[in-house]
């Protein structure tokens, strides 16, 4: 059945046909201007299939579904789902479209769903349909969003792109195109990800796994985003990430692991520009196929760099067309710069014969509702970026303290989490919800504090036999010694801190050598030793390490997280993580330097954990465990995020856990048959007949609605104390009853059950 809102402002469909009574086309045609279109519960799971062509969309409607995962709508492997006229203003929420094609050879626009009017969509997958997803020449808001596996040819239908054609207006935050492929008849190259030549603007989004990243003929703002495993092939241009032919901005993005191949070979894998393009604070490595990268190291290992005619034409990351222009705004990070275009004192680049290495993670979920690549503990790419005017979260929602280069902000505590409430958790209003955070990683610092002089700290593997016991740290292959640490003070005399394995004097290895350019400050940096630098060392009966001796080095405060001997199978940690209890002495002239453990997440270590709802502070705690309580919560959707403190000047943000606060509704207790909420109750409940009102409040409005809107009773009453209302025609269902005064200080709805 059709059911509407007694004010004709929403309309329930109820049935999965099409063209009838209680149909989603039914309710679109007969809706008013500033309807809202909502889904019976009934169809759950369901899917609503057209078979009338597409439906149009001529005024301002809002249409709310279940849930992308709950309600599907099918355009028959004929039609697409929406036509968005220019006088239409589509607000779409919660439903998947599939099964979308429009007749070929026809030259109809392609689209799942074709807009010139306004549309604005959020959390919607659009999934496995020809000619491509969306097309847009109006104005459109993507929100949170999925653009999955969907297929279109190219020279059929106008736009061209299997994810998003834009001629218009875009604006795209928190989404997913991913899979996404493409074909062209005469030059068998498509493209399947995203063509813009409007204006655009896209935020925390991934664009991944299609034929072609991104074609950009416009404007396209492109930031806190990842471009990654894209593959570009055929007959046409190249760009397998992201091809620009307008003006193309772009900061603090990661662009890695893309492919163009065609015949030109595999340049431009990552961007080819063509005309305007500025970028700062980017990774744009790890480009192009790996076997390009391996033949290098070949030709270096065994050519002594006499190869240099083989690959000049070889530009992975960044080809630029002659003509064109590249705004270099520095803080970037450039795995091959052959084209010489990135020039910014504050870039970090290679180039064919010595690409530099990100230290990127795989392209997995990190946090977030996106996938990333994750900066590996060592990256360069680690507190690169620009610290004023640079943007405060990364694509996950992590606050940015000191940016990173790139899409992904390294996490130097360890990580906090709230654990309560979960993601995707369901209060109602005047709710109090308890907000826990908790700490995953409860790894060791060690920290050391030394007067001038020379001192040694003896750090032992075990809780005992400093001297004693041996191990062999080579038994898994092991060839390098890494240690993580950090200097508080940024004033450690690095050429004056050594570190002897098993105390040997012979070997007087300064720490400088391997501490990075622009010293180590107070962040936790790797260094890498390799064991082969140690002469002399017989490092299959370890005892113990000397770290650091100081060789008269002046006061200095260092911290160490992890000494691990690594490059084999089997790595062996010595200190850091699990393994907490070593043994450890400090000695030297002018007194003895003092070392001492302290696991990170102790109260010494973490000074306080600030609670947030978007960037609203509710609340702080200062004592583990940590927790606060958000009273009187309001409706709407949250990002609830946990932000620690460290004494030493640190701070980290967990992943933002999403949370929704409705309007409340109260059930009552079965046994009892009362419903009471603060002031207000009625009895029986499940009733057949009569209800009773007790209430503490007088001149107010009672009124009972289905599941639909449709109003069963209503009634303004001076006396609500002891009044009946007999409810015995009502059909068996359920009702909400609400009571409202007259001044609106009171407004309580409640589930009532007629049998």
């Amino acid at each position: 059945m059709f059911a509407l809102h007694s004010k004709a402002t929403k309309i329930t469909v109820t049935s999965e046909q099409d063209s009838i009574p209680g149909s989603l086309r039914f309710a679109i045609d007969h809706a008013q201007s500033g309807d809202t279109i909502i889904f019976s519960s009934e169809l759950a799971g369901g899917k609503i299939t057209l078979t009338k062509g597409a439906l149009v969309i001529n005024k301002a409607l809002v249409i709310v579904g279940p849930g992308e995962n709950n309600l599907r709508l099918s355009g028959n492997r004929q039609f697409a789902i929406f036509k968005i006229t220019p006088n239409g203003n589509l607000n779409l929420s919660g439903v998947t479209i599939t099964e979308c094609s429009n007749k070929r050879f026809e030259g109809e626009p392609g689209g799942s769903i074709y807009n010139q009017g306004v549309l604005s969509a959020r959390q919607i997958l659009i999934t496995k349909n020809e000619a491509g997803a969306l097309f847009n020449l109006g104005t459109l808001t993507l929100l949170k969003s999925k653009i999955i596996d969907n297929y279109v040819v190219s020279d059929m239908y106008p736009g061209g792109s299997a994810s998003l054609s834009n001629t218009g207006t875009a604006t795209i935050d928190e989404c997913t195109f991913d899979s996404n492929d493409g074909y062209n008849y005469f030059i068998g190259d498509g493209f399947g990800g995203i063509g813009n030549s409007g204006t655009m603007k896209i935020t925390n989004s991934t664009i991944s796994r299609n034929n072609g990243g991104i074609g950009n003929s416009g404007t396209l703002d492109l930031k806190n985003s990842t471009v990654s495993n894209n593959l570009r092939s055929g007959k046409g241009i190249s760009g397998g990430g992201i091809v620009n032919d307008g003006i193309l901005n772009m900061e603090y993005c990661t662009i890695a692991h893309n492919i163009a191949s065609h015949q030109g070979g595999n340049s431009g894998s990552g961007i080819m520009n063509y005309d305007v393009l500025s970028v700062k604070g980017c990774i744009i490595a790890k480009n192009g196929p790996q076997w390009n990268y391996d033949v290098m190291k070949i030709y270096l290992e065994f050519n002594d760099g006499s190869y240099q005619n083989i690959y000049e034409t070889l530009h992975l990351d960044v080809n630029n067309f002659p003509s064109a222009t590249i705004i270099d705004l520095g803080y970037n990070f450039i795995g091959i710069n052959d084209d010489q275009n990135f020039t910014a004192t504050t870039n970090k680049m290679g180039n064919r014969f010595f690409p530099l290495d990100p230290l990127i993670g795989p392209f997995k979920n990190n946090g977030g509702s996106t996938e990333t690549h994750a900066l590996l503990e060592g990256s360069p790419c680690i507190n690169g970026g620009l610290n004023s005017g640079a943007v405060t979260f990364d694509q996950r929602g992590v606050q940015r303290t000191r940016p990173d280069i790139g899409a992904y902000e390294f996490i130097n505590l360890p990580a906090i989490s709230i654990t309560n409430p979960l993601n995707g958790a369901t209060f109602t209003t005047q709710s109090d919800i308890l907000i826990k955070a908790e700490f995953i990683e409860e790894a060791p610092l060690l920290i050391i504090n030394n007067t001038s002089g020379y001192k040694k700290l003896k750090i032992g593997f075990d809780s005992t036999g400093l001297y004693q016991g041996s191990r062999n740290v080579l038994a898994g292959g092991n060839t390098k010694l890494e240690i993580t640490l950090k200097d508080f003070n940024g004033n450690t005399e690095w050429n004056k801190l050594q570190i002897r394995p098993n105390g040997n004097g012979i070997n007087q290895i300064p720490l400088s050598k391997y501490i990075p350019i622009g010293g180590i400050g107070n962040e936790f940096t790797t260094i890498t030793i390799p064991l082969s630098d140690f002469k002399g060392i017989d490092f299959t009966k370890l005892t113990l390490l000397e770290l650091p001796y100081s060789n008269n080095a002046k006061p200095y405060k260092i911290g160490i997280k992890k000494i691990e001997f690594t490059g084999g199978a089997t790595p062996f940690l010595w200190f850091g993580g699990s393994q907490i209890n070593n043994n450890f002495t400090g000695t030297g002239t002018g007194g003895d330097l003092y070392a001492y453990i302290l696991p990170a997440t102790s109260p010494e270590y973490i000074s306080k954990v600030e609670f947030y709802k978007g960037t609203d502070k509710l609340g702080e705690d200062y004592t583990a465990p940590y927790s606060i309580t958000w009273a009187d919560a309001e409706e709407g959707e949250y990002n609830l995020t946990a932000i620690a403190f460290s004494d030493f000047g640190d701070t980290i943000s967990s992943i933002p856990v999403q949370i929704k606060v409705e309007e409340q509704y109260y059930v009552t207790n079965s046994r009892s048959g009362i419903l009471n909420s603060s002031g207000f109750s009625f009895y029986p409940n499940p009733v057949s007949g009569k209800i009773t009102l007790s209430s503490e409040y007088n001149n107010a409005e009672i009124l009972i609605t289905d599941m639909n809107g449709t109003i069963s009773h209503q009634g303004n009453y001076e006396h609500i104390d002891g009044r009946e209302i007999d409810l015995s025609s009502l059909s068996p269902g359920v009702y909400f009853l609400k009571i409202e005064d007259q001044k609106k200080q009171i407004n309580k709805v409640m589930k009532l059950v007629k049998i």
